[in-house]
């Protein structure tokens, strides 16, 4: 029993400087991490301060070029006689148009107005309106086609709608496209907007035209980390687009015209020709225009169908009205420049 009784005082003991030594090593580790919080919430402190600085100086920079200008400004406008008023943020909500630079508020004081200080328009109304409507419905969500009829039911009026919207740097707005998969899976696709993607695998996407019907007359490609890229056209009844040719593309296929630049040849219904120094490369920009007849890379003519341009020489006989624009992908790019036909 004093043996017995020993022992358990013993391990009684050893087991209370056992608890001491976790209560220390507790203790230490709590003060570690209540420092270490410490030192993380003044580091977010000093970095949500840094933001207010840098949000400030924007503001202030924005005020001193824009003036006291806010997107919730409504704008009172006198087109071609006929009032109306309109948000800001409606007229600059494509930000890279004439039409958003000018009503940016940067120029307010310099633009034109009536004699009731409404800034003048010099436009038919009736070709401006249909355009700020567009975009009213636009930022509400509504599905609206500049296409439709009532807008123009006068003879030349849709050829001046566009000539005006040409002028306002506002055709893309007006005339959107989208890429359109046509072979591969959505799951191995990131869609970056209308117009720029990602594909994990090999995919084939048309530029189509959204609510509208006006042909892509001219295209331009950037690049961005790609492993295989095609870029041409097909016609309209190309059917060659099915799951049994996952890994053919726009130039492999019937009623197909592409450049390959992976490859180094231009395509023709699965035919290849060599083209002598083509690089694949990240930021390449790629342009074809008038439908298929002149192709660039990096501004560089490669293909044409003028012999005179003495580069490799190709005949497209299709008819403008059948070609659809298109990329067979595996990487990212995007469309950075669509042209349709001026208006005549």
């Amino acid at each position: 029993k004093k043996r017995n009784k020993k022992r358990n005082k013993k391990r009684n003991k050893k087991r209370k400087v056992g608890d001491e030594g976790e209560a220390i090593n507790l203790d230490v580790t709590l003060n570690n991490l209540t420092t270490l919080l410490k030192d993380k919430e003044k580091e977010l402190t000093e970095r949500e301060e840094a933001l207010r600085v840098v949000e400030n100086n924007l503001e202030a920079e924005r005020k001193e070029i824009y003036g006291d200008t806010k997107p919730s400004d409504v704008l009172h406008l006198n087109v071609g006689g006929t009032k109306m008023a309109v948000l800001r943020r409606t007229l600059t909500s494509h930000s890279e148009s004439m039409l958003a630079a000018k009503f940016s508020g940067r120029w307010d004081d310099s633009l034109e107005k009536d004699k009731d200080g409404d800034f003048f328009i010099d436009q038919e109304f009736e070709l401006f309106e249909p355009m700020i409507n567009y975009l009213r419905n636009e930022a509400n969500g509504a599905g609206y086609s500049i296409d439709s009829p009532c807008f123009f039911d006068k003879p030349g009026k849709r050829k001046h709608f566009n000539r005006m919207i040409e002028y306002y740097g506002m055709t893309q707005a007006i005339f959107p496209s989208e890429l359109k998969l046509l072979n591969g899976s959505m799951s191995n696709v990131e869609v970056l907007g209308k117009l720029e993607v990602d594909a994990r695998e090999w995919s084939s996407f048309q530029i189509s035209l959204c609510g509208h019907s006006r042909p892509i007359k001219s295209y331009e490609v950037t690049l961005g980390t790609c492993q295989r890229i095609q870029i041409g056209w097909m016609l309209k009844d190309a059917r060659n687009f099915r799951s049994d040719n996952a890994n053919l593309g726009v130039g492999d296929l019937v009623n197909t015209y592409a450049l390959d630049i992976t490859r180094s040849c231009f395509l023709h219904n699965g035919l290849s020709t060599a083209i002598a120094g083509l690089e694949l490369k990240k930021d390449s920009v790629i342009r074809i225009e008038h439908y298929g007849k002149k192709w660039y890379v990096d501004n560089k003519l490669v293909v044409s169908t003028d012999v005179k341009d003495k580069v490799l020489h190709i005949e497209i006989t299709s008819t403008v009205k059948s070609l659809r624009p298109v990329i067979s992908i595996k990487g990212d790019a995007k469309i950075s420049m669509i042209e349709y036909p001026k208006a005549s």
